[in-house]
């Protein structure tokens, strides 16, 4: 027959190229529809070894038969799952929660009766949280197919080093009859996009992988579990993206399950731990450093590197870059200052003073249980503090300036704003008492206009304290002409604060 002869060259292919075929797992069926009956076949043999004839075959988990229905698939499904109903009605007699019940149907029930190829629902995973690690886990994708399933929940834990932004558990199964390279090469894109998304995230991969291996699409994931986990073979491993993060141990298998379990032991030494901290050299520009360094790049007579680098008609680039560039450096060296801080190998490069700032602030909340400062989010409280120094200084300057002007105008008027000029008035003259009654108005809109200026200000904001702090930094002698103290009554310049 035409099967026979393909049959033959399969096997003579198979001892040309080195290659042996199974014969005890080889199967022969037949599929005839044909109206004759006793039709007989003839014994398929391979390599001289009969092959088994039989009526049905399970095939990547379908059950075919010789009329081709689905009566023996169905059936099997049937009785599988009616197996997974005790343990069911032995939970709801415990009176478990629903939840737990719909988790348990899902996970032994409707995945058999999905386990079809080309499901879209599966329930042979599920990851479990202690609350006492992780209050706020996440899920993140699903996927399910038959090539293989996987789960990705992504956890922020109460307590994680630094040099870690997240944790992210994926649970796998990959099962015995899927095409290894075409599971690696679906999970490798979702944990691809993962790190690009969290580059700095711990990744833990974790579940049955049968005969795939991760290492093979993912060199830089390192394997956690030395020991067989069902029989002599290592099927469920735990992959993670640092070296030596966990310590394996064998642990008794739950209920009736054939693989063992496996407890991981934290063996990771944060860098903190591992490398000492470091000495480094960074310049800081103190207040005034900017101005100085424009004052002096307004003084500097560009012209003069050009000069020196021209030699003839030509202009030795080279040289004139150099020399500008050496010369910026130099006057930036003068206007700042070189400090050495200390660094660890942990350090990330936002945390800036600012965030120091919000943290020793949430800590010293907490420590005087101020519960309103607590629930107010951190980047609300450091840009509140940001905008209240920012206001604050603006502030203080236009009540600097302001009081400036105060004196100025008061210098040139000859009289306090504070309190009425105490020398002796001249009662008899009414062109003496017109005049000062005519300067007095003038002085009043001049007060009303200062305290216009003043009151847009916010200097209702501060209290008499800051106010009196900020009167002290006005210099007398700057801003009123040598010989008027005695004309504006302020002959003890303390009196003014």
């Amino acid at each position: 027959m035409a099967y026979l002869q393909k049959v033959k060259t399969l096997e003579r292919w198979c001892q040309e190229n080195k290659l042996l075929l199974n014969i005890s797992k080889t199967k022969e069926l037949i599929v005839d529809f044909s109206t004759k009956q006793g039709r007989s076949y003839q014994l398929l043999n391979i390599n001289g070894t009969p092959v088994e004839r039989v009526d049905s075959f399970r095939y990547l988990g379908v059950h075919i038969t010789q009329d081709l229905s689905w009566s023996c698939h169905t059936n099997t499904l049937v009785k599988k799952a009616w197996q997974h109903l005790y343990h069911l009605r032995c939970l709801r007699d415990f009176k478990l929660p629903s939840p737990v019940l719909n988790t348990f149907y899902i996970c032994t029930i409707e995945s058999v009766l999905t386990a079809l190829c080309g499901k879209t629902r599966g329930g042979g995973l599920c990851v479990y949280i202690n609350t006492e690690w992780c209050k706020n886990p996440v899920l993140v994708s699903t996927h399910c197919s038959s090539l293989l399933e996987f789960i990705v929940v992504r956890c922020r834990p109460f307590y994680l080093p630094r040099e870690f932004t997240t944790a992210i558990v994926l649970g796998v199964y990959i099962p015995p009859s899927a095409n290894a390279k075409e599971a690696l090469i679906v999970l490798y894109g979702t944990i691809s996009r993962l790190q690009n998304t969290h580059p700095d995230g711990l990744f833990i991969v974790a579940g049955d992988f049968n005969h795939a291996n991760l290492r093979t699409v993912l060199s830089k994931f390192y394997q956690n579990v030395d020991f067989a986990t069902r029989g002599e073979n290592t099927l469920d491993v735990v992959y993670t993206n640092i070296r030596g993060a966990y310590r394996a141990k064998p642990r008794p298998h739950l209920g009736y399950s054939d693989h063992i379990s496996v407890m991981l032991i934290p063996a990771y030494r944060p860098l903190s731990r591992c490398s000492r901290p470091a000495q480094k050299q960074v310049r800081t520009w103190p207040a005034g450093s900017m101005s100085a360094l424009q004052d002096c790049f307004e003084c500097t007579d560009w012209d003069m590197f050009r000069e020196a680098s021209t030699i003839g008609d030509f202009i030795n680039l080279e040289e004139y870059t150099s020399t500008v560039t050496s010369y910026i450096g130099k006057c930036i060296d003068d206007v700042t200052i070189s400090k050495t801080i200390t660094t660890c190998s942990n350090q990330k490069p936002w945390m800036t003073a600012k965030v120091r700032a919000v943290l020793k602030t949430r800590d010293s909340a907490f420590r005087t249980g101020d519960k309103t400062a607590l629930t107010v989010p951190c980047y609300q409280r450091g840009e509140a503090r940001c905008r209240g120094y920012k206001k604050t200084g603006i502030t203080l300057k236009l009540i600097y300036s302001t009081v400036v002007r105060v004196i100025q105008r008061f210098s040139k008027t000859g009289s306090t704003p504070n309190r009425p000029h105490k020398g002796p008035s001249n009662k008899s003259s009414p062109h003496a008492s017109g005049f000062e009654e005519a300067a007095s108005k003038k002085q009043m809109c001049e007060y009303c206009s200062i305290a216009s200026e003043v009151a847009e200000a916010e200097v209702t904001l501060f209290n008499a304290l800051t106010v009196r702090c900020t009167l002290q930094q006005v210099s007398l002698q700057t801003v009123i002409p040598e010989g008027t103290f005695s004309k504006a009554g302020f002959e003890n310049p303390q009196t003014v604060c």
